[in-house]
């Protein structure tokens, strides 16, 4: 399965691993190509230029509600370069790798300039924190963001059911969080397994069997 990223300013295709979506092939049709749907556009968002030159590379490792997990390899899942999480609009994406963890926010009505900066602010219950954000093309921003913190607001999310985001004084989001755990603890798996990030312990009353 393949699309493209026109709506967010890139033409490159994208398709998943030929051989790691074993883990999905019990779901129903439709709701597969939900799934499908919801990793194509957050790749869209979280993945370079160079990831998206290479096609074939996403390899699903969770999806809960409105959430979804998923890593990229270059090679068929001998090597894995990135971890991402985000719901299903990508209005926020949350991706480690080897060099950075990052979160992104992107939304395909956005016009802005490359290089341009502002403050977002991510509200989750009592938990706040505002990331500076700079404009990598005309939809999309990213921040560096410090593990530590990624992990703060993680258990934050976990016990809240809203993510509110501010762009300055202007715009003001809200994302849903349903299904937001399962999701977010695949991304700390994949963080650490490959030795990207120590994003904190798994979340939830069943994250471990002990």
């Amino acid at each position: 399965m393949q699309t493209r990223c026109g709506a967010w300013g890139n033409p490159a295709p994208f398709s998943f691993a030929p051989n790691h979506t074993r883990a999905i092939e019990t779901l129903s049709a439709q709701r597969r190509g939900k799934l499908f749907k919801r990793i194509l556009i957050a790749a869209c968002v979280a993945l370079p230029a160079s990831a998206h030159a290479q096609g074939h590379g996403l390899i699903p490792l969770a999806e809960s509600d409105n959430w979804v997990a998923f890593s990229h390899s270059p090679d068929d899942g001998l090597h894995i370069d990135m971890c991402i999480a985000s719901p299903p609009t990508a209005e926020i994406a949350f991706r480690v790798d080897g060099h950075s963890t990052e979160i992104r926010a992107a939304d395909p009505r956005w016009s802005l300039t490359v290089g341009q900066t502002g403050p977002m602010t991510i509200s989750v219950g009592p938990y706040s924190h505002t990331y500076d954000m700079t404009a990598e093309g005309a939809t999309m921003l990213e921040s560096d963001a410090d593990p530590i913190e990624l992990g703060k607001l993680f258990d934050a999310m976990d016990q809240s059911s809203v993510m509110n985001i501010k762009f300055g004084s202007k715009t003001t989001k809200k994302i849903s969080l349903s299904g937001s755990t399962k999701v977010i603890n695949s991304l700390k798996a994949c963080a650490a397994s490959n030795g990207f990030a120590d994003l904190g312990k798994a979340s939830g009353p069943s994250s471990s069997p002990f």
